[in-house]
């Protein structure tokens, strides 16, 4: 059968990411993830993995972390998130210009 994989610390997904293990994520994903998965604030305090559940600034930073200007505008614009104090870090480590030049737009 298939295996979900939902450890989201950022080392496990610097590991993914390097090893090629791992494509770029939809829009449609994100929605389905949303629409699937208790969505938690941002960070809440004392952050610990909830079963079933993700937080909204860990889909925000994967989302820029891969570059999708679209899925980050969608996540801001539809859902009402915001960029946290970690987004533009893992927009750095993403490479992704689009994504930098858009969050210097927004602020």
């Amino acid at each position: 059968g298939w295996k979900m994989e939902t450890d989201w610390t950022s080392d496990r997904v610097l590991d993914l990411w390097e090893s090629g293990k791992v494509t770029s994520h939809t829009l449609g994903w994100f929605r389905w993830v949303c629409d699937t998965f208790k969505i938690r604030p941002c960070f809440p305090p004392g952050d610990k993995s909830v079963h079933g559940a993700v937080s909204e600034g860990t889909l925000v930073n994967y989302a820029v972390f891969q570059g999708s200007v679209e899925i980050f505008r969608w996540l801001m614009e539809e859902r009402g998130w915001e960029p946290n104090e970690h987004t533009d870090q893992w927009a750095g480590l993403g490479g992704s210009v689009e994504i930098l030049e858009y969050l210097r737009e927004v602020g």
